[in-house]
């Protein structure tokens, strides 16, 4: 494939810095430069100071790779301590130190460095400790040698508040010998209560404490303080007012250890940052609720499910068609803790049972009733259902035997009458042919003499009527003719 590098950044020096013994200056520019642009020579770079001559140049992971963004210059001898610029000019390759579009690094730029006395390196900061933190950050001014660091901490003591102690110590390293500036200490658990604590240096179990890539000790006793918070906990409490429309649930948090922020999620929407708030429910299931707890330098987040149970719906079944004279059933099917029953039947009749039995007295024609079923918890709340059932005058099953479709509303229909207890049944009426003119399996939908929405004439047509009787569970099988009159 092909590709197109560009980087419109101007190639600078950024910084430089002399290794403890003056004989070694270190550069880091502020992008990648190609490798093959060092002069191996280090005739690329010179110190304005007379008497001290820049003898090679190597770039950082120059063996390796084709770039680099540092070098070590080598002298020809040690400096002495004082401040120092370096300059670039064009070395015996007749270039600067090039990047890869081929801009130059410019004449102009320079770098101040000091080289200081032989001193041991102080124990400089630590990174920013976090809640409950297990393991910190020792940073340094200058690389230290790894090899001086006791892998088992034991350059380290910790005191404070908790009775944790070091338990190992690394260092971030690199190169030979290994080189870091900083260590990283892990103690044996986190660290909870708050308060200030102190990392004093002492010597370990290899005999020294930590040594700089000058060979220079820092000295026993060296301490660095820093300050944690406690920890804190979301754990809350709640208390539940039930109600018929609304339910209150009020929440609690203790507030321990400093908390100064709280953060709910109360779940159907509703949301707090008040320390013990309340919340309004009108749909009764289960809800989640989160908090979510800081005092501004740990947190905490709790999850609980608050279960409102106190749901209220009434439910009954019953069977659409009724016979007269004849026990119906109704069974009560209520959702939640109903413990009160009313029923009405339409026709003065009432039941307190959950699942009654009402006969309906024989009307003079059918009858439409509503019948009402009341529940009744123990909070007094209630809830009512409603359906709409018919009793007819009687249940004697039959099929007329006429019938004259001219929608006057008078016998405009072939149907099965009075199939109250008819399941699964299945009426089909046919012409003379034996042609299947109509079926339904609903006994109150009937013929109106047409097929295909043409009139079929007068004449007399053959029925079949199959159904399961409800209350011997016995099939049935009926058929028979009617006569069409127009």
């Amino acid at each position: 494939g092909t590709a197109v590098i560009t980087d419109s950044t101007p190639p600078k020096l950024q910084v430089a810095e002399a290794h403890c013994n003056g004989t070694i200056v270190r550069v880091k520019l502020n992008k990648k430069m190609k490798c093959t642009s060092v002069a191996k020579d280090g005739s690329d770079f010179y110190l304005t100071a007379p008497g001290y001559n820049i003898t090679s140049a190597v770039g950082i992971n120059c063996s390796s790779g084709f770039d680099t963004d540092s070098l070590e210059l080598k002298l020809d001898r040690e400096l002495d301590p004082g401040t120092y610029t370096i300059k670039v000019k064009t070395g015996s390759d007749q270039n600067t130190l090039l990047d890869y579009c081929d801009n130059a690094l410019p004449t102009t730029e320079e770098a101040s460095f000091t080289v200081t006395p032989k001193y041991p390196t102080p124990m400089d900061s630590l990174a920013a400790v976090s809640c409950a933190p297990q393991f910190l950050r020792l940073v340094f001014k200058k690389p230290m040698e790894c090899a001086s660091i006791a892998p088992d901490g034991s350059d380290f003591t910790l005191s404070g508040p908790s009775p944790v102690t070091v338990a190992a110590a690394r260092g971030t390293c690199g190169g030979t010998p290994a080189l870091g500036k900083e260590i990283i200490v892990s103690l044996s658990a986190p660290l909870q209560k708050g308060g200030t604590y102190t990392l004093t240096l002492k010597r370990g179990t290899d005999g020294n404490t930590v040594v700089n890539e000058c060979g220079e000790e820092t000295p026993a006793g060296s301490a660095l303080s820093f300050s944690i918070k406690d920890t804190v906990s979301a754990d809350f409490t709640y208390t539940k007012r039930y109600g018929c429309t609304t339910d209150t649930v009020n929440y609690f948090h203790a507030g321990a250890n400093e908390v100064s922020s709280w953060k709910w999620g109360l779940d159907d929407g509703q949301g707090s940052t008040a320390q013990n708030p309340q919340g309004l429910y009108s749909v009764f299931d289960t809800k989640t609720v989160k908090l979510i707890v800081s005092n501004g330098f740990c947190s905490d987040t709790a999850i609980q499910q608050v279960v409102l149970d106190n749901y209220l719906k009434a439910d009954f079944t019953t069977f659409e068609d009724h016979c007269p004279v004849e026990p119906a059933q109704f069974t009560g099917t209520p959702v939640g803790r109903a413990v009160q029953h009313s029923w009405s039947f339409g026709d003065g009749g009432t039941a307190e049972d959950q699942s009654p039995t009402y006969t309906y007295p024989r009307p003079n024609r059918t009858a439409l009733y509503t019948v009402r079923y009341t529940v009744t918890d123990s909070l007094g709340c209630q809830s009512t259902a409603e359906k709409a059932v018919k009793v007819y005058v009687s249940c004697y099953l039959a099929v007329p035997t006429a019938f004259t479709p001219n929608q006057d509303g008078n016998n405009d229909y072939l149907r099965v009458l009075n199939a109250v207890k008819a399941d699964n049944l299945e009426f089909r009426v046919y012409n003379r042919w034996g042609q299947l003119l109509f079926k339904t399996t609903d006994w109150k939908l009937g013929w109106d003499g047409t097929f295909k929405k043409m009139v079929q004439p007068s004449g007399t047509y053959v029925w079949f009527l199959s159904y399961v009787d409800r209350d011997s569970g016995e099939r049935r099988e009926q058929k028979g003719t009617a006569t069409l009159i127009r």
